[in-house]
């Protein structure tokens, strides 16, 4: 049985990572209901949407809303909040975890060598994805003026997915790691 290698793209995260530090996004759901609280909840999640869970905390606390927690796993809470006039909504969060979702790109040990080299890029680095992002623009739009061979479909196909990866790191403001796995 021989190794083979595989390329690996995946958000790096640091080692340090702790949970109270994770951010939660929020959901408000009012049922046509508007009101100071309601209008006020809408304008901080319009504004900035991902809070650490203390934070969303201490915005319930500091504007004297009533709230209680009806419904909490590991990536989802849900918060009845009950106004003066007995009217009660919930604020759903749920939580921007970079490792509740499985955001891994491997590529076969045929495809490794292109891949790197249409990025210019080197393994066992990690990449900004923002200027990782740019590369695979500037990829595709060189592949777009070769032939349209069946390995240019697979680098295509796999240069769309990375990017995929990178929107997400982005999204967590983490770099994304480059590696290659030997495997069995």
């Amino acid at each position: 049985m021989s190794n083979y290698n595989v390329l690996i793209f995946e958000p790096k995260i640091a080692e340090n990572y702790k949970l109270e530090e994770m951010l939660w996004k929020a959901s408000l759901f009012t049922q046509n209901y508007s009101s100071i609280q309601t209008i006020l909840l809408n304008d901080i999640i319009d504004y900035d949407n991902r809070k650490r869970l203390k934070d969303w905390i201490e915005i319930f606390e500091s504007n004297c809303i009533d709230h209680f927690l009806n419904f909490e796993s590991e990536y989802s809470l849900q918060y009845v909040i009950t106004e003066k006039n007995f009217s009660s909504y919930s604020l759903d969060l749920y939580a921007c975890d970079i490792k509740a979702a499985y955001n891994k790109i491997e590529i076969s040990n045929d495809y490794i060598l292109l891949i790197l080299s249409v990025l210019s890029i080197s393994k066992n680095q990690s990449y900004n994805p923002i200027l990782l992002q740019k590369r695979i623009a500037n990829a595709l739009e060189i592949i777009s003026f070769s032939e349209p061979g069946a390995s240019n479909l697979v680098i295509i196909s796999h240069l769309h997915t990375l990017n995929r990866l990178v929107d997400v790191c982005i999204d967590y403001e983490v770099d994304v790691k480059c590696t290659i796995e030997v495997r069995a």
